[in-house]
C-alpha cells in the first residue's frame, strides 16, 4: 500500500452506526456483562468452593440465546473470548472490564430509546437495563426488526455532556482543586461542551451532594470509571470507529 492510498483511508469519514447496528451492539455488550456476572457469581468472594456446574448451565443459557439472535457478526475477537470462555477461565481482569460494560450498555440503551440513562453519579440499574433489552428472553428478537434510533442533535448533545464531565474528572485528578467549571465550559477552546444534564454545588461539578473537591475518592472512583465507559458509547455513536474496542475518550 502506497503512501497515498493510507492518506486517503485516513481522510475517509467513519458513518455513524445504524439503528439495527446499534441494537446488536447492544446486546453483544449484554452477553458480554452477563458473562462476567456468571463468573462472578461462579467463583464469589466468600472463600467457597466455585459452582462451576451452575455456571456452566448459565453459560449455555446465554450462548443459546446468543444463537437465536445471530449475533456473531457482531462479537469482536476479544468479546468471543470472554463469551466463549469454560466457567471458571476468565481472568479477574476480563470479569471487571465485562460487569463494566453495563454503563455504556445503558448509553446504548438509551440511543435506541428503550432505557432512562440515570444521572452521571448513579450506577445504571441492571434490572431494569435488562428488561429494557429483554435480555435472555424471545423478545429480544423484536428489538432488531425495526430499532429507532435518537436524532444526530440528541446524540451530539449526550457526547458534549459527557466529554464536559469526563473533562472535569480527569482534570481533577491532575489538579485536585476547585474551579469555576461553568465558566469553563462557555470558554473552553475544545468543545463544544454543555452543561446539560450536570449539576453544580458551589459552582464545580457535583457528585451526589457534594463539590467534586470534597467528595470521597470512592465516589470520585465510582463517576470517573462510570464517565470512560459512558464516554466510549457515545462516541462509538457518534461515528468515532467503527469498532467499538477502537473508541478513544480523550479528553
Amino acid at each position: 500500500m502506497d503512501k497515498n492510498t493510507s492518506a486517503d483511508q485516513r481522510e475517509q469519514k467513519i458513518l455513524p452506526p445504524t439503528a439495527l447496528r446499534v441494537a446488536r451492539r447492544m446486546l453483544v455488550l449484554g452477553c458480554v456483562l452477563e458473562r462476567g456476572w456468571i463468573e462472578s457469581a461462579a467463583i464469589g468472594s466468600d472463600g467457597s468452593a466455585p459452582d462451576l456446574a451452575y455456571a456452566e448451565l448459565q453459560c449455555g443459557k446465554l450462548l443459546r440465546w446468543m444463537t437465536t439472535l445471530d449475533l456473531e457478526g457482531e462479537f469482536e475477537p476479544q468479546e468471543k473470548d470472554v463469551v466463549l470462555a469454560p466457567a471458571g477461565a476468565l481472568s479477574e481482569q476480563q470479569v471487571v472490564d465485562a460487569t463494566w460494560r453495563a454503563e455504556g450498555i445503558g448509553v446504548l440503551a438509551w440511543a435506541v430509546q428503550r432505557f432512562d440513562l440515570p444521572p452521571y453519579d448513579e450506577f445504571v440499574d441492571l434490572s431494569l437495563l435488562a428488561e429494557a433489552m429483554q435480555f435472555l428472553k424471545p423478545g429480544a428478537a423484536q428489538l432488531l426488526t425495526a430499532p429507532g434510533l435518537r436524532s444526530c442533535e440528541e446524540l451530539e448533545q449526550m457526547r458534549r455532556s459527557i466529554l464536559a464531565l469526563h473533562w472535569r474528572l480527569v482534570d481533577f485528578r491532575i489538579r485536585p482543586h476547585s474551579m469555576d467549571f461553568a465558566t469553563f465550559v462557555c470558554t473552553a477552546w475544545f468543545g463544544p461542551l454543555t452543561l446539560e444534564g450536570l449539576r453544580l454545588q458551589k459552582g464545580d461539578l457535583a457528585l451526589y451532594e457534594y463539590s467534586i473537591a470534597q467528595a470521597p475518592p470512592e465516589l470520585y472512583d465510582c463517576c470517573a470509571s462510570i464517565a470512560v465507559e459512558r464516554h466510549t458509547a457515545i462516541n462509538w455513536l457518534c461515528g468515532t470507529a467503527e469498532l467499538y474496542s477502537d473508541v478513544t475518550t480523550d479528553t
